[in-house]
């Protein structure tokens, strides 16, 4: 699930450059293959050539429910986090372009007291994509079509194999503002949402000293360029943990599980361009969990499937990252 939201950005550009692009003979914006993924660079930093990330999440209270029948009650004193994106060209012309991605997540959680039913203090995860891009025009409007093969692993098992195929069209792009629609469809029977609609939409406000930085149901930005090299961003994201664990603790007719939580971070981001070659970045803000929940590997996280579910409070996070592939 951690890779929808990745290539979601796939389909959810920074239009404002695109109207660089613009022809002479007609009015129609026409989109470059480089043009995209340098604004794609721009809004998502998983999707720079290489981004790695230190944080830490505060102390916060959970309560464990197997289905619906209430557990126990435990708290995580803070949890240590470690991400690395990746992301290599294989090969591009000039309507389309193959790359690979692989990304790796290491989640260590630091309990106050024991219990059958936590999860393992030390939690990893790895995945690896392969995607296609093509870049063409309807109606004379950029449409970019992507379609991915994804295959992941934890530290104890192999993962799945998935897929997803994207399709982004720009509805308008001019200096000031941009609009855009996409579409996700993912090949993925524990996906709770297998078809995901997003709308994008970029305006500056506040007499052009802010921007409006949409991209629904993903994220919602108030961001302001400071000089020429720093940006800060105020606002909130959806984010996603997700991996496979194998263990005997939770019910007696499987032992190999998939953990996924879904969570909103609503804080502060600052970036700085340095030499032009790396994005030097700090996040900090509150992270409230949507849903955390464990099912039998390969089955889907709905009420009707989940074994395991978590509810913890509001804690905050603080993360550093540094990421080559400026914007």
């Amino acid at each position: 699930m951690k890779n929808v939201f990745l290539l979601i950005g796939c389909c959810l550009l920074t239009l404002k450059g695109f109207t660089q692009q613009q022809t002479s003979a007609s009015d129609s914006i026409q989109l470059s293959p480089e043009l995209y993924f340098k604004l794609l660079a721009e809004k998502f930093s998983q999707t720079r050539k290489l981004d790695v990330s230190y944080g830490t999440l505060g102390s916060t209270k959970f309560k464990t429910y197997l289905k619906e029948r209430y557990v126990d009650e435990n708290q995580i004193d803070h949890t240590d986090e470690v991400r690395v994106n990746l992301n290599y060209k294989i090969a591009q012309k000039q309507r389309w372009k193959l790359t690979y991605s692989g990304y790796y997540n290491y989640q260590g959680y630091h309990y106050n007291k024991p219990n059958n039913f936590n999860l393992d203090s030390d939690l990893y995860y790895f995945s690896s994509t392969f995607s296609f891009t093509y870049f063409s025009t309807l109606f004379k409007k950029p449409i970019v079509y992507n379609a991915s093969l994804i295959t992941d692993a934890s530290g104890e098992m192999l993962g799945r194999v998935k897929g997803l195929i994207t399709v982004s069209y720009i509805l308008k792009a001019d200096k000031k503002s941009s609009m855009g629609l996409g579409i996700i469809a993912s090949i993925d029977p524990a996906n709770t949402f297998p078809v995901i609609p997003v709308f994008s939409y970029t305006k500056p406000v506040l007499n052009d000293r802010w921007r409006i930085d949409l991209v629904l149901p993903i994220k919602a930005m108030l961001q302001r360029q400071l000089g020429h090299t720093g940006r800060i961003s105020i606002g909130s994201e959806i984010d996603i943990t997700d991996t496979y664990i194998k263990t005997n603790r939770i019910i007696s007719t499987a032992n190999k599980f998939e953990y996924r939580q879904t969570h909103v971070k609503s804080g502060i981001t600052y970036e700085y361009l340095l030499k032009n070659k790396i994005v030097l970045y700090a996040k900090a803000g509150v992270l409230n969990a949507i849903r955390s929940r464990i099912s039998k590997k390969g089955d889907s996280f709905s009420n009707d499937n989940y074994i395991l579910e978590f509810k913890p409070s509001s804690t905050p996070y603080f993360n550093i990252g540094a990421s080559f592939n400026p914007f």
